[in-house]
């Protein structure tokens, strides 16, 4: 992640009295609630964190491309849980719509 010495966009933003809204993949780490969107100063995310999420299902599959034992790890996330009820839209329509 982020070191949390470092300030990111979103929290100089919010400074300066903007809103902040994060929309697509995060990779600047999830380990901890602090690497999270959230934690780096954005209000809101809506996106995904690993990097093998079936783009329609929205299942996080492991390297040999199976799911995870219940067979459902939602990879889809909106601000603070998964955004279910959304199994079968492709993710870049998604991310269109919370957008704009």
């Amino acid at each position: 992640g982020i070191p949390r010495n470092m300030t990111g966009i979103a929290e100089k933003l919010r400074e300066g009295g903007y809103r902040t809204h994060i929309t697509g993949k995060w990779d600047a780490g999830m380990a901890y609630w602090e690497q999270t969107p959230m934690g780096r100063g954005y209000e809101t995310f809506f996106g995904y964190y690993h990097h093998a999420t079936d783009f329609y299902s929205h299942i996080q599959y492991n390297a040999v491309g199976k799911s995870d034992l219940c067979g459902n790890l939602v990879d889809l996330w909106n601000t603070t849980g998964p955004a279910r009820n959304c199994n079968g839209t492709y993710m870049e329509e998604l991310f269109t719509e919370n957008t704009m």
